[in-house]
């Protein structure tokens, strides 16, 4: 993936993958399931529906359509803004390892986001942000934040996290791979060891990956097997959602040691304007690992929301959640995993859609800013999970263009 960012300052809302999205273009992902019709009122029986979180603690038994005999399914309010809820036993036991085999009996592929390879794109980012680059002074500049005319660690650290995502930089490495006998480097400094920035930011993936804003590996798997073929019949049953709900594939993720996921949302402002919106998420954990890979989400329930915070306090939290350690140390809820069972939160207002896509698309006022998450890093064994996303259709959004297109 080519550098999100050079030239100016970033967002620091990590546009879910915005850059993930940049990487696939007009085409998102393979999606399953998808029709409507078209009616005119706006009642709220005729919006999507929405899992009520009623309060935290609050338990009900579900029928996902199991038929294994059991009651039902164990569903827990764990907090109200955004929605988010634990679900005991989503899986059975058979069916995680099932879905762990299915994933790991071909080659998993690196998780994207940050640096990644494409032989064209290196060399475009080895020429701007190299030190013979006229370009690269201005960038030196920009980050020089305390305009002494050298990078301290802080200020390169801060260049790498937003041009290369990369927030969990050690600058001692950088020392050592350069000779540096001083912690703070001019651009003399970088003209004298002839450091590129875009080479040596490939080389730190190369051998410490865990020091990107996500590091795991991933294989997307369809519907199709006996494993996964009831996924998404019982996370409509869970959330009440129709069929006209489109379903991303099952994103399956294998975290080593170390493995994590810096904080982000799985919808963002631009992702929705663009009509692809992630309604609700539904993570469901294939194994537990013997050490970390919490599932955290730093803002909810934050008092921010009665407070109102906008846009800009929302980044600001994120920012500082960037970091690994951050993950479960800023506050807000922090889950364990545990084999079979499963974490569902609302990315958006679902009830702000029409259920037969008709009506005006919504803005982006119906974010949760708070549905940001991180993965916490794995600090012993490795960590096995599987994403589900429910998602509203491309011909909602189509239709809505195509009828202005008329006007």
């Amino acid at each position: 993936m080519m550098v999100p960012w050079l030239g100016h300052r970033p967002c620091k809302v990590q546009q879910v993958s915005l850059l993930a999205l940049s990487s696939l273009g007009s085409v998102f992902l393979p999606l399953a399931h998808a029709s409507g019709s078209r009616r005119s009122s706006s009642s709220k029986s005729d919006m999507l529906p929405m899992l009520e979180p009623v309060a935290i603690g609050h338990s009900r038994l579900l029928d996902l359509g199991h038929g294994d005999g059991r009651a039902g399914t164990k569903v827990r309010t764990l907090a109200m803004s955004p929605p988010i809820f634990y679900v005991e036993g989503f899986l059975t036991q058979s069916e995680a390892d099932a879905i762990v085999k299915k994933a790991n009996g071909s080659r998993m592929f690196e998780s994207g986001v940050g640096v990644t390879q494409n032989e064209n794109r290196d060399k475009d980012n080895d020429f701007k942000l190299s030190y013979a680059s006229g370009a690269f002074k201005s960038y030196f500049n920009e980050f020089d934040q305390n305009d002494d005319g050298r990078l301290e660690a802080a200020e390169l650290q801060h260049f790498l996290q937003h041009v290369f995502d990369m927030p969990n930089h050690d600058h001692s490495i950088f020392m050592k791979k350069y000779n540096l006998t001083t912690e703070a480097v001019s651009f003399q400094d970088f003209k004298d060891k002839r450091i590129n920035l875009g080479k040596y930011a490939r080389w730190v993936v190369k051998h410490y990956p865990h020091l990107k804003a996500r590091h795991s590996l991933q294989k997307w798997l369809p519907y199709e097997s006996t494993e996964t073929e009831q996924l998404v019949p019982r996370a409509r049953r869970l959330t009440q959602l129709t069929e006209s709900i489109e379903s991303e594939e099952l994103q399956v993720l294998r975290y080593p040691r170390l493995g994590h996921y810096s904080c982000h949302h799985d919808s963002s402002p631009d992702s929705i304007e663009e009509g692809y919106a992630r309604l609700a998420t539904l993570a469901l954990f294939l194994n537990e690992p013997t050490g970390g890979g919490e599932i955290a989400f730093p803002g909810a329930d934050h008092a921010g929301v009665a407070e109102g915070w906008d846009e800009e306090q929302w980044a600001s939290l994120e920012a500082q959640c960037q970091p690994t350690k951050a993950c479960t140390a800023i506050g807000g809820l922090v889950q364990r995993p545990k084999k079979g069972d499963a974490v569902l939160w609302y990315n958006l207002r679902a009830n702000r859609w029409r259920a037969d896509g008709n009506g005006e698309w919504p803005n982006a006022s119906v974010l949760y800013w708070n549905s940001m998450h991180c993965g916490a890093e794995v600090k012993s064994g490795e960590k096995w999970m599987a994403n589900l996303w429910l998602r509203t259709p491309d011909a909602w959004f189509r239709r809505k263009h195509h009828r202005h297109d008329e006007l």
